[in-house]
């Protein structure tokens, strides 16, 4: 009995500090042709599009997972081949690593092929990007867009430098489910004030609102403007703040909710005393 008790006090304390998963949401990163505009064939070339005059952008925009991407295949009646594969720029002005890539599919012509994945281990900047292989529509024109390519392509863990390229955009999609997993950690206090910063780190853009009883701007959205830590005010209002004024500390129960630009939220508690010079 004691033993299953200790096990179930240590969850909960992981419960405080670790997001806790609801349900799943996704944003498309990529775009997509308005149909099959071409027939790019072998050799084999990695081609990606960093930045985008308009639409969606293929960039991760946080730490997150692809679970399927799309593409068409060639303007041509002829099966192709291509992989979806994802980028990390590791040095300007244009080298690249392959961080994870996925099978070489089979792509009907003239047509939308979709393709169910888990491709885990995105981080918030990587690119997706397009393999052809055979018979495969590939690119399209865009005005004022640029891609950028490598022959031969890369492996995964490759690196490369990469030759750009101007009027066209890769053709390629990819949902992307955006984590909602952070974290609380540190407390600063400002004993003169009787007020804290609570540290919390987030897996990418998003907002995070703060509930408790007793908590000074409860519901009030947070932004959280790309992947790192956020210094997140803590303030007592009412009872709270007056036993803080009285006695020279309070513990307040504070919950958090992470929402991810596009996502669905995550949440996490935890207990923060304050301290005030009486």
């Amino acid at each position: 009995m004691i033993g299953r008790i200790w096990a179930l006090a240590s969850l909960a304390v992981v419960s405080l500090l670790i997001g806790v998963a609801t349900a799943s949401a996704s944003v498309t990163l990529g775009q997509l042709a308005p149909s099959s505009m071409a027939n790019c064939d072998a050799p084999a070339v990695d081609l990606i599009t960093p930045t985008v005059s308009s639409g969606n952008s293929y960039v991760a925009p946080g730490d997150g997972t692809i679970t399927s991407w799309s593409t068409h295949g060639a303007n041509v009646a002829l099966t192709g081949s291509a992989k979806l594969k994802v980028f990390r720029k590791v040095a300007d002005p244009a080298k690249y690593e392959v961080v994870t890539q996925d099978t070489a599919r089979s792509l009907n012509p003239t047509v939308v092929n979709t393709f169910n994945v888990t491709m885990g281990g995105i981080h918030a900047g990587d690119v997706i990007g397009l393999t052809f292989l055979t018979h495969t529509g590939c690119q399209y024109p865009v005005p004022g867009g640029s891609f950028l390519s490598h022959s031969p392509e890369l492996a995964t863990g490759g690196q490369g430098d990469f030759n750009v390229s101007s009027g066209f955009q890769v053709d390629v999609s990819a949902s992307f489910d955006p984590s909602h997993k952070f974290t609380l950690g540190a407390v600063t206090r400002n004993k003169k004030r009787g007020t804290a910063t609570l540290a919390g780190t987030f897996p990418g853009q998003g907002q995070v609102v703060l509930s408790g009883k007793g908590l000074k701007g409860a519901g009030t959205p947070i932004q959280v403007a790309a992947k790192g830590d956020v210094a997140l005010p803590i303030k007592a209002a009412g009872a709270k703040r007056r036993t803080l004024f009285d006695t020279g500390k309070v513990t307040l129960n504070v919950s958090a909710s992470y929402t991810p630009t596009g996502g669905s939220a995550g949440t996490a508690a935890t207990k923060v005393k304050l301290k005030k010079k009486v």
